[in-house]
């Protein structure tokens, strides 16, 4: 059973212990002291309450805007892509619906090429431009937003 669980000081050193992102190193500490922002929820993507697939969350920007992101482990190779890609797509809903969000940007590496845009646009976001040097190590990063649907109240 795949289910998605919130990260909290209490589970999330159990669900890392074994988690193999795929192309990045994680700082274990690093993730457990960010549990303290009160601008970022952290939530896992978990098979049978222990193998973790998928860590991802939102760093909330400014009042209504996030910036998702997304850590597949070795695990999403090794099962259906689409359940991955599924699954984020309903964190997205739930950050719209629930979580009061009206804007949700990603940030996706330039080298990742058309392999980069066609995921975003998979995932419902739109191209808004090149950010130069975007992180620590001076990527160039391409922006793209995902905009809710405006529905006045009735």
């Amino acid at each position: 059973m795949i289910e998605i669980i919130r990260a909290n000081k209490e589970n999330i050193g159990a669900y890392l212990k074994y988690f193999e992102p795929i192309g990045v190193y994680i700082d274990k500490r690093e993730f457990v002291k960010n549990l303290d922002k009160e601008n970022m929820d952290i939530f896992m993507l978990v098979e049978n309450n222990k193998d973790t697939i998928s860590i991802f969350g939102l760093n909330h920007l400014r009042v209504g805007v996030a910036e998702a992101w997304s850590i597949p482990g070795k695990l999403v190779e090794k099962r259906n892509k689409k359940v991955f890609c599924k699954t984020l797509m309903g964190m997205l809903n739930f950050a719209f619906d629930k979580m009061g969000l009206h804007r949700i940007e990603i940030a996706i590496p330039t080298y990742l090429g058309e392999r980069g845009f066609k995921w975003a646009k998979f995932l419902g976001f739109q191209f808004e431009g090149i950010c130069r040097a975007y992180n620590r190590d001076y990527q160039d990063h391409s922006i793209f937003s995902r905009i809710r649907v405006w529905q006045p109240e009735q």
